[in-house]
């Protein structure tokens, strides 16, 4: 396998003489290079020309000047839907005023707070989309691991190279989603305190029934990522488990299986009991505990309610 660098190098050198049209097209394109996988046991194989058009597509979208150019597309469509809504529903929000100033503080600071919300729910949900879409590309590509890579995977469970690409491709797709998986804390968390400043315990707050609707929606979509996400990662993982499965039938008809039949039984042992990142369950995802952050927070700010009405 190349290295990053490499690729970038030689994308930087090929992106040169195209047009910006056609490089910002090409941030915002999705494309999936298919071809054949090789069964398990058939041998490594260096990178295919397949695999490595997959890898340059992918690190091209991942940087962050493509990574800001969808989010910025998609918050300019979020605020056209916007405007829309408010119009449909007709209502515009209410705030306590107290004069002039906090007038036109409220107004100085809502638009700049609702503008870096909506770029940090749209931030993540690229981030999700970008992984999506990586974890199922990776899923229609041969194995092709560097040999320094085979080699600490083989020093480890003893089990011959051509029998690791997919365990490989999962641990790593294991660790990837674990850090993507992270992000969706922050929208929730800014949706905490959101929900938390607005309470009437602070002020005579009123949120119109489009704030409403917008903030389901975009929440909606970020949740819907993250079970696409999940989903990615258990298709691989069930690929993972039939090549496997294969991999053993044709072994044990071998006359000289020995104690491959039972390293190659227990490593899929291992992909079945794999619980990280992704493949973790749900109720040790973090989208659970986000989703609970807004959720405690909406039942403390009905008990700071109460309080205020017993007078406490």
């Amino acid at each position: 396998m190349r290295l990053r660098a490499e690729i970038d190098a030689e994308q930087d050198a090929e992106g040169c003489p195209r047009s910006r049209w056609c490089r910002l097209l090409s941030m915002l394109q999705l494309r999936f290079y298919r071809e054949r996988r090789r069964p398990l046991g058939s041998g490594p194989s260096a990178m295919t020309a397949t695999a490595e058009l997959f890898w340059k597509h992918y690190l091209l979208q991942s940087r962050a000047s493509a990574r800001l150019l969808r989010t910025g597309l998609a918050m300019l469509s979020m605020i056209a839907l916007g405007v829309l809504v408010l119009l449909a529903l007709g209502d515009a929000p209410i705030a306590p005023q107290r004069g002039d100033l906090t007038v036109a503080l409220q107004a100085a600071s809502s638009r700049p707070v609702g503008l870096a919300v909506l770029f940090l729910l749209l931030f993540v949900a690229d981030a999700t989309v970008l992984c999506v879409f990586f974890v199922h590309g990776l899923r229609l590509h041969s194995a092709n691991w560097p040999e320094k890579t085979l080699t600490v995977f083989v020093e480890r469970t003893g089990v011959p190279a051509a029998y690791l690409g997919d365990w490989i491709d999962l641990e790593f797709v294991a660790r990837r989603t674990r850090c993507v998986g992270r992000l969706i804390y922050y929208p929730f968390i800014v949706l905490s305190l959101m929900l938390l400043a607005r309470s009437s315990f602070f002020d005579d707050w009123y949120t119109p029934p489009s704030t409403w609707v917008l903030a389901t929606l975009n929440f909606a979509i970020v949740l819907g990522c993250a079970f696409a996400l999940r989903n990615a990662a258990e298709t691989s993982r069930r690929q993972a488990l039939d090549s496997l499965q294969d991999a053993i039938l044709k072994t044990k008809g071998a006359k000289d299986a020995g104690s491959l039949v039972g390293q190659l039984e227990l490593l899929r042992q291992r992909i079945q009991n794999l619980r990280e990142g992704a493949f973790a369950p749900y109720s040790q995802q973090p989208l659970l505990k986000a989703v609970l952050l807004p959720l405690m927070t909406i039942g403390g700010s009905s008990l700071f309610d109460y309080l205020a009405l017993a007078n406490l």
